[in-house]
């Protein structure tokens, strides 16, 4: 993400955050709610961030990253460029 996209989502990531908390005004839930119905990705994105077995999942993928495997896959990915690891 570039520094304007995450500019971009940074009023829809505090308002997530507060329908998590349960802080949603009226004028917060409106703003989420015509977020959510402008696009059908928008919907399935909201229902991924705010669904707990989603968020269960994504910490156990994160927990299991092995930047070992990482750095393998990227120096993989750089042979035949030319470039040396």
């Amino acid at each position: 993400m570039d520094d304007k996209q995450v500019e971009r989502a940074y009023p829809l990531v505090n308002l997530i955050v507060k329908y998590l908390q349960g802080d949603l005004n009226e004028n917060d839930r409106s703003a989420l709610h015509t977020w959510i119905n402008a696009h059908h990705s928008n919907y399935s994105l909201f229902e991924d961030l705010t669904d707990p077995d989603s968020l269960i999942d994504g910490l156990i993928n994160q927990q299991t990253f092995s930047p070992g495997d990482a750095y393998l896959r990227f120096c993989l990915s750089l042979q035949g460029t030319g470039r040396n690891t």
